[in-house]
C-alpha cells in the first residue's frame, strides 16, 4: 500500500545534535491527539509528491521552512497504527545547522521538544510503556518532559540512527 501521509525527521547540528519532536494538540477524532511525533500529515491534492507534503506540513505546524538542500535521506516507509487501520507513511530526514525560530500552529502543535542525540542513543534513558487497550503488552519508549515518545515515531527514530550506524539497544523488559 502506498503512503498517503509524510513526516519530517529534523536534525539540527548546533548547539548540539538534536531531533525536533512535536507534541500534538489535543483534538477530538485525532487518534494521535496529544502524542509526541514528527511534523507531518496527510497528502493534499495540491502537493506534487510526498516530499512536498512533508515540507508543507512542517511549515504549517512548526513554521520551519525546509529546502531540498536540507534533505539528507528518503527513509523506508513506515506504518502508523491507530484504532482504525494502519496508515502508510513516507519518512524524510532533514538536517539544518541550528535550531530555527519556531511558529507553532496551536491547532496542530501544542509544544516542541528537542531530543538530544546523546540522550536518545543512551540505553539508560529508555524504558517501556504499557500499550493502551492491550493488557500485558509493552513498548519501548523514551520520556520527554511529561510525555512519552513511543510507537511509530520512536521506531522511526531508532531505525534512522541504526542506518547511520548509531545503534541504541533497548535493554528493558517488555513483559513487565
Amino acid at each position: 500500500m502506498l503512503p498517503k501521509a509524510a513526516v519530517s525527521i529534523i536534525r539540527v547540528k548546533y548547539p548540539s545534535p538534536s531531533i525536533l519532536i512535536m507534541e500534538r494538540s489535543r483534538s477530538k477524532g485525532d487518534p494521535w491527539s496529544g502524542q509526541l511525533c514528527f511534523p507531518g500529515g496527510r497528502w493534499d491534492p495540491s502537493d506534487q509528491n510526498l516530499l512536498q507534503t512533508a515540507i508543507r506540513e512542517t511549515k504549517e505546524e512548526c513554521g520551519i521552512t525546509l529546502y531540498l538542500r536540507h534533505l539528507k535521506e528518503i527513509c523506508p516507509h513506515g506504518s502508523a497504527k491507530s484504532k482504525k487501520k494502519p496508515l502508510p507513511v513516507a519518512v524524510f530526514a532533514f538536517e539544518i545547522e541550528q535550531k530555527p525560530k519556531l511558529k507553532l500552529d496551536v491547532m496542530e502543535c501544542h509544544a516542541v521538544h528537542w531530543l538530544e542525540e546523546t540522550d536518545f542513543l543512551n540505553p539508560q534513558h529508555h524504558t517501556c510503556v504499557a500499550m493502551p487497550q492491550r493488557q500485558g503488552q509493552f513498548m519501548p519508549c523514551i520520556e520527554l518532559g511529561n510525555n512519552t515518545l513511543w510507537g511509530f515515531s520512536y521506531e522511526q527514530l531508532r531505525k534512522y540512527y541504526h542506518r547511520k550506524g548509531k545503534i541504541c539497544h533497548f535493554t528493558g523488559n517488555l513483559n513487565n
